[in-house]
């Protein structure tokens, strides 16, 4: 009976140990806002957090030519994507707009990328400024047991980059995605960050992340 009792015990125990394994990613906002207007646009800070069950360190190397994301439907901002499923898991329609500058804002944004690159050739590095900067701004380390919290701010249906068509008689449900791709990270990342990286046998998360949890979107006058 003793060996029965031992026995399942530790398959208890490692039941337990490796359902909490793994990266879990969830949204803490209890719904997101959005306009009904098109021509109207209601801001939402959309706050969600990372947590690192395993017994490893990641580094999350936001890479924007990576192929994982090809088929990923949803509105990309930094290193996540948004996406809005209906009732029957139906999409809404995200499009990208072009954005028009005018002379002194396209001569800033001309001085300011020459500066970028500028720095980034003074340390020999070949890659452009502005990637390095994408780079720079959402690529982190999460240590083994770490929970890291994000926040950005977001207008729908109508940003400066992007519009979604949503249909005001639907229900939608929020979805959030983080990627990582370790593709020709050699090649992008500072020589500071591999050196890191190797020396304290960290690992370069390849893949996306699925939040846990999906919330309602709210439609507001």
């Amino acid at each position: 009976m003793k060996k029965y009792t031992v026995f399942f015990v530790l398959l208890c125990l490692c039941s337990c140990s490796k359902s909490k394994k793994g990266l879990e990613l969830e949204i803490l906002n209890k719904h997101i806002i959005s306009s009904k207007s098109l021509r109207d646009k209601v801001k939402t800070i959309i706050t969600y957090k990372l947590t690192n069950n395993d017994n490893e360190t990641y580094y999350f190397n936001s890479y924007s030519m990576s192929k994982l994301l090809w088929n990923i439907k949803g509105t990309q901002i930094d290193n996540t994507f948004l996406s809005f499923t209906d009732e029957i898991n139906e999409h809404a329609v995200y499009g990208n707009k072009s954005i028009l500058y005018n002379h002194d804002y396209s001569v800033y944004q001309r001085i300011k990328y020459e500066e970028e690159d500028k720095e980034v050739k003074e340390l020999d590095y070949k890659i452009p400024g502005f990637y390095k900067k994408i780079i720079d701004k959402n690529n982190f380390f999460i240590h083994e047991g770490e929970s890291i919290y994000f926040e950005y701010a977001i207008y729908l249906p109508d940003s400066d980059g992007f519009y979604i068509e949503f249909d005001v008689n639907k229900k939608y449900l929020t979805e959030l995605r983080l990627f990582s791709d370790s593709t020709d990270y050699k090649k992008i990342l500072s020589r500071p960050t591999l050196k890191t990286i190797k020396e304290n046998g960290y690992k370069i998360f390849h893949g996306v992340i699925k939040s846990k949890n999906k919330v309602p979107l709210k439609f507001v006058d």
